[in-house]
């Protein structure tokens, strides 16, 4: 069922087994494959394990797929974020938490940290753009309407 095979995955992530945790929350997805948000979740849930496992590229394809299937997932702009940030996409970083805020607004205070990343970046290279700035369809994506988490700081 999808609830013993989460929790696998879960306990699988909070020991610090990454690898295990992907190939559960993988297993997750082919379960209720109808269940748009519990499909958010899990693709959220296992970009968690990719972050963690250093595959920011791979992360920030679930974090997409995750707001393909709600774009009303908080989390899954944030983390898409932060995987952004770890390839130096600042850009990119600002805009997924720009949209996060439009959802939270508790994520004011981490989009302001980035913002202010942006400033540094901008004003030590002497133009205004950021190291590996490209423009990426995943962070085009808009939420219809509007918990902080913080960097790696688990699954949900």
């Amino acid at each position: 069922s999808f609830e013993s095979s989460n929790k696998e995955a879960s306990n699988a992530y909070r020991s610090g087994k990454w690898a295990e945790a992907f190939q559960s929350y993988t297993a997750c997805l082919n379960i209720d494959a109808a269940n748009h948000k519990l499909k958010s979740i899990t693709y959220n849930n296992r970009a968690a394990a990719l972050l963690m496992m250093g595959n920011a590229v791979e992360a920030i394809r679930d974090c997409t797929a995750a707001i393909n299937e709600d774009c009303t997932n908080v989390k899954a702009y944030a983390r898409r974020s932060h995987a952004q940030q770890d390839l130096g996409n600042i850009e990119a970083a600002v805009r997924d938490l720009e949209l996060a805020v439009q959802l939270n607004p508790s994520y004011s205070h981490e989009l302001k940290e980035v913002q202010r990343k942006r400033e540094v970046l901008r004003s030590s290279s002497g133009s205004q753009a950021t190291t590996h700035s490209r423009p990426s369809s995943a962070s085009s994506t808009r939420p219809a309407s509007a918990g902080t988490s913080r960097r790696y700081s688990g699954i949900g």
